[in-house]
């Protein structure tokens, strides 16, 4: 593994190159494919505050995608391509999460074409999941993120049908399950999910939706009084969900 200070000494000497020169870089260096793979998630990362400082992250995800379609070709032609995959998703479902509007800490203008991009690479993502079959709780965080720009890019109907089946893997079941049968003594994700299926319920005019989304608001208001340990997370996701309603719709959470 690179040493942090080793990582920032990569950093200086890859900042001023540009993408095909970046990737050249990369290869060249004397370096596992553990290590390679911590280059690129820094170079992800550092690339990301820049062009999102500078309203450039069309830009950026098209690169990052660039970046992913090098690891997709040397799977194609390796004995092992599952280490390789593995990278590839995980930098697939980053730059899906970068490209969310969700982030209420964030101040960062998104376009409609990082929303397409953010979609490509969640789907892309999907894909590559299901190929390494990973477990539930990466399918669900998939599925999130598929759903997350389909309602960014209006595809409200089609955002529904993502949270859906986001809740239903966090929460184990083949089948639709009902969020009201969740309590705070779930997970971090269940409740997120659930409020997110709310919202996109409210979004689709469905009778119930802001009864959902404020059943899994009223999880995390309560996690956050009563529980130490999950407090933390539990405010994290209060603010997102109340960050992406008011983007799309005004509920009265009582």
């Amino acid at each position: 593994m690179l040493e942090k200070e080793r990582l920032e000494q990569f950093w200086n000497q890859i900042e001023p190159l540009n993408n095909d020169e970046i990737i050249s870089f990369v290869k060249e260096q004397n370096v596992d494919q553990q290590e390679t793979f911590q280059l690129f998630s820094m170079i992800q990362r550092k690339l990301y505050d820049l062009h999102a400082q500078s309203n450039t992250l069309e830009k950026y995800g098209q690169f990052i995608l660039e970046i992913v379609n090098t690891y997709k070709v040397e799977a194609s032609l390796s004995k092992e391509p599952n280490t390789l995959l593995h990278f590839a998703n995980v930098m697939l479902y980053n730059l899906s999460a970068d490209m969310a509007e969700c982030w209420a800490e964030e101040s960062y203008v998104k376009t409609s074409g990082c929303f397409e991009i953010g979609l490509q690479a969640a789907l892309d993502c999907l894909q590559l999941r299901k190929q390494l079959q990973k477990d539930d709780a990466s399918f669900a965080m998939a599925y999130w993120a598929v759903g997350m720009h389909q309602l960014s890019l209006h595809r409200y109907e089609e955002s529904l049908e993502s949270f859906k089946t986001a809740f239903n893997y966090s929460v184990n079941t083949g089948t639709d399950a009902s969020v009201f049968d969740i309590t705070t003594e779930n997970s971090f994700s269940d409740i997120l999910y659930a409020g997110y299926l709310g919202i996109a319920s409210v979004v689709n005019e469905l009778a119930g939706g802001e009864k959902i989304y404020d059943f899994a608001i009223k999880l995390f208001e309560q996690q956050i009084i009563d529980d130490e340990k999950k407090k933390g997370d539990a405010a994290f996701g209060f603010k997102q969900l109340e960050h992406v309603r008011n983007k799309f719709i005004h509920l009265s959470v009582k």
